[in-house]
């Protein structure tokens, strides 16, 4: 059967995902519920050969488009990299950074989590700061964490040409275990956006709520690309992001889709996707975490955490929680792995009006 895209392809835009699917029966199937580095302390210098076809079945597109990105990128030797990482643990990923020696700047999170024992994030840093040099590794974070993943390409006069971004950290978690997704756009004009944010972490961290490119919304509009806008955190005020997804919520005509990783917190967007459920015409469908309580509109308090039955025909819908499957599925299915600590649904995005006129997806 041959598929023919509804849609004229973008040469210059690619999209990919983790296949996330680590806690599954496909994985239980297909590799025995296998684990995903050896026992024992964590490293970055164990052998992965062991490891590349679960790694190469998980990662999936999103994991070729990184190491495609980097291998490119290394593989001329007037190319520079610019890189801001938040977790920062997957051995061959750190390697192939090592070799690119003075060409690589980086911004590294220094959060509680990456400096605790235990993480393999400090080890990282040491080795990039003696690959690198000392003035090209940049270690903090903003008001909580730098959570950044990204990739800029840039030529040898420091000009940006192509970045990587997405929900993907560089970690065996975010690559094998994760739900989430790698965008790449090979477009000078959008590179520049992303090289001027990760510009003003770079030399002035503390301030970067102040810079221009924190300060709002920045649109895209060129020959090759989907129309598409940017916004940096973070910023004086989170409506400068948020209100615009807000707005679209609230402005659906047809459906919502999502994945995102807990529900539980606060702002309106949160407070949007749980009610979801009771606007009636609206289809919904997503995915989340975990959450404490069901919406004030299915009479939910922080000890109610199930799953709501409907009656066919129902116009409304339900809302659950992916925590929710562990331990509530009966044989024949098999037991599944759990990937150890941490979050397994780590996309974070949101589709509005999807087949519609004007559909949007924010990410």
């Amino acid at each position: 059967m041959e598929l023919i895209p509804s849609q004229p392809q973008f040469q210059h835009f690619e999209m990919g995902f983790t296949r996330g699917v680590l806690s599954s029966q496909a994985y239980a199937e297909k590799f025995k519920n296998a684990p995903i580095r050896p026992n024992g302390a964590k490293t970055l210098d164990y052998d992965t050969a062991p490891f590349e076809a679960q790694y190469a079945w998980l990662g999936y597109h999103a994991r070729k488009m990184i190491f495609g990105f980097l291998h490119e990128c290394l593989a001329d030797p007037e190319v520079t990299l610019d890189m801001f990482a938040y977790d920062l643990d997957e051995p061959d990923i750190v390697h192939l950074l090592q070799q690119f020696g003075p060409r690589l700047r980086a911004v590294l999170d220094n959060a509680p989590l990456h400096t605790q024992p235990g993480a393999l994030e400090p080890e990282a840093k040491t080795r990039l700061i003696a690959s690198a040099g000392a003035s090209n590794v940049v270690v903090g974070h903003f008001k909580r964490f730098a959570h950044d993943k990204v990739l800029i390409k840039k030529d040898k006069d420091g000009k940006a040409l192509k970045v990587l971004t997405g929900s993907a950290n560089f970690s065996v978690r975010g690559l094998y275990v994760q739900d989430n997704n790698v965008l790449i756009f090979d477009d000078p004009g959008a590179a520049d956006l992303y090289e001027q944010a990760f510009e003003t972490a770079f030399t002035n961290m503390a301030h970067a709520t102040q810079a221009q490119s924190a300060s709002k919304w920045f649109d895209v509009a060129t020959v090759g690309l989907p129309p598409f806008s940017v916004s940096f955190a973070p910023h004086t005020n989170a409506s400068i992001s948020l209100d615009k997804v807000s707005a679209a919520i609230q402005n659906t005509q047809s459906s919502v889709l999502f994945a995102v990783m807990e529900l539980d917190g606060g702002g309106d967007v949160l407070k949007q996707l749980h009610e979801l459920t009771a606007r009636e015409g609206i289809f919904s469908y997503g995915i989340t975490q975990a959450m404490k309580s069901s919406p004030p509109s299915q009479g939910g308090s922080p000890e109610s955490v199930g799953i709501n039955l409907y009656k066919p025909g129902q116009s409304n819908g339900i809302l659950t929680s992916f925590a929710f499957l562990k331990g509530q599925v009966p044989p024949p299915f098999q037991a599944e792995v759990s990937g150890g600590m941490g979050q397994v649904i780590h996309d974070k995005f949101i589709v509005v009006d999807f087949n519609d006129k004007m559909p949007l997806v924010f990410t």
